[in-house]
Order: C-alpha cells, then structure tokens, then sequence
C-alpha cells in the first residue's frame, strides 16, 4: 500500500477493477495517522476487513495511529481473528468514541 498526494479527481484515474487510483508515481512518507475499513468492530479493538489482509500486512511493522469510522450496529462483542490481524487504537461511531487506555499515539 502506499500513498499520494492528489489535489482534484482529475488525479485520478480507474485502476484494478476501474477502482480510482492516483495518476501520480511520487509517493508520500508513511502517515501518521490512518482512518481503517472494515465490517465489524470488537470492543477489544479488532476489527473484522474483508479478506484481503491489505490493512494488517501494511500495519504490522509501523507506528501508525490507527483509527476505525464506523456505525454503533458494527459494533460486536467478540470477533474472529488471527494472530496477524492488527487491532486499533480508536473507534468512532456516531454514538461513541472508544478509544485504548494504554496507547502510545
């Protein structure tokens, strides 16, 4: 995964399955922060994505404040996970903020 900066939709253009990519090839420094996808949310900070690994392959070696947007009903109690798959730092929903006690972010 990597990162590039655009200024306007006309920097971008269809890429893998006509998803829109940059048209840049000058990448960005690793962020400090990442807003992450996914389909289900624990209170344990897992998260459950969608079967790629693209977000835990990429996280696992950095020090990235990792942030998940979602809604309360993703929410759940437990979720399954790996031992690979990468947890998050905070979880926003419009009801909540849940945020780890011990972070260093």
């Amino acid at each position: 995964m990597n990162f590039y900066k655009i200024d306007s939709y006309d920097d971008i253009q269809p890429g893998y399955f006509n998803i829109p990519e940059p048209k840049s090839n000058i990448k960005l420094r690793t962020p400090d922060i990442i807003i992450v996808p996914g389909v289900a949310f624990s209170y344990e900070f897992e998260r459950l994505g969608y079967g790629g690994g693209f977000y835990d392959t990429y996280l696992c070696d950095k020090d990235i404040l990792k942030i998940a947007i979602c809604f309360e009903f993703q929410m759940m109690d437990k979720l399954p996970v790996e031992e690979h798959d990468i947890k998050m730092d905070m979880i926003v929903t419009e009801n909540n903020i849940y945020k780890k006690i011990n972070t260093s972010h």
